[in-house]
């Protein structure tokens, strides 16, 4: 028997509890740590590491191609922009981050995946999907970033020219 992916599946509400209680308990543990920027930091180069590992299984597991892989979608950028807020302890960087996590979380709800849990890929999109919000909910408690009016417009704006270029890049690529 193959092992797909089925939404709204137990294997998917199980993902998703387990997924939602590590983002809370990371949160509660930055409690406990004095360098709450180090523990952010390791945290982001562990996701890093998973996301390349990810890639390249992609690349040779499925055989996809450097430009299926390049991030031309929203969430890879997201998940890029929460490394280096992370990584960096930017708030500039945290407006977009923000704004855009929803898509993360609807990311979670609905995925876009294609084998069942036991897939390195499947794991590695929930990973980093709940990085995304786990990074927004760490940022938000114990950075205390708040999001800002000026962050709303400029990640609106800044949506719309990734959009706008990402559009042209796809349709280049044949992606």
């Amino acid at each position: 028997m193959e092992d797909k992916f089925v939404l709204f599946s137990n294997q998917h509400f199980i993902t998703m509890g387990i997924g939602f209680a590590s983002c809370i308990l990371l949160v509660f543990l930055g409690f406990f740590t004095e360098k709450k920027a180090a523990f952010a930091k390791i945290i982001a180069v562990t996701i890093l590491g998973i996301k390349i590992a990810e890639l390249l299984f992609r690349h040779y597991y499925y055989g996809e191609t450097v430009a299926e892989l390049l991030p031309l979608h929203l969430c890879p950028i997201v998940i890029i922009l929460s490394i280096f807020m992370m990584f960096f302890h930017s708030e500039f960087l945290f407006q977009p981050v923000y704004f855009w996590s929803i898509g993360a979380f609807f990311a979670i709800l609905t995925p876009d995946i294609r084998d069942g849990m036991s897939n390195f890929a499947s794991q590695s999109f929930f990973i980093t999907h709940f990085f995304i919000l786990f990074s927004t909910i760490y940022a938000f408690v114990h950075f205390r970033f708040r999001p800002t009016k000026a962050g709303f417009i400029g990640s609106f704006l800044l949506l719309i020219t990734l959009a706008f270029i990402m559009y042209f890049v796809n349709k280049r690529l044949g992606t």
